[in-house]
C-alpha cells in the first residue's frame, strides 16, 4: 500500500501566500489563453499548407514542414481487459502531487 507524504491540514491566509497563489493562478490562466492562441495559429498554418498543396513552407526566417510520424503506444485499457494478469504484473502505482487552485 502506498503512503502519502502530504500533511492533510488546512490553513487560511491573507498574506504573502495569497499573493503568490494569486500570481500562480493568473499565470496559469495566461498559459491557457496562450495555448488557445497557439492552437488557432497552428490550425491556420496547417490550412495554408493544405490550401497551397505543399508540405513545406519557407519564409525569410523560418522553414515549416509537415511530416507524418508513426508512434507505437500500449493500449493499457485493452491489455487490462484482455490480459489482466499481465497488466497487474507489469503495472506499478506511483504517488505524485497535484497542485490545484480553485
Amino acid at each position: 500500500m502506498l503512503k502519502s507524504s502530504i500533511n492533510k491540514k488546512s490553513l487560511t491566509t491573507n498574506s504573502y501566500e495569497s499573493k503568490v497563489i494569486n500570481s500562480l493562478r493568473k499565470l496559469r490562466d495566461t498559459q491557457k489563453e496562450l495555448k488557445k492562441q497557439e492552437e488557432l495559429l497552428k490550425t491556420e498554418v496547417l490550412d495554408i499548407l493544405k490550401n497551397k498543396n505543399v508540405s513545406e513552407l519557407i519564409t525569410s526566417k523560418y522553414k515549416v514542414f509537415l511530416e507524418e510520424v508513426i508512434t507505437t503506444r500500449l493500449d493499457s485499457k485493452r491489455l487490462k481487459e484482455e490480459q489482466p494478469k499481465i497488466f497487474e504484473e507489469y503495472s506499478s502505482d506511483k504517488i505524485s502531487n497535484r497542485l490545484q487552485i480553485k
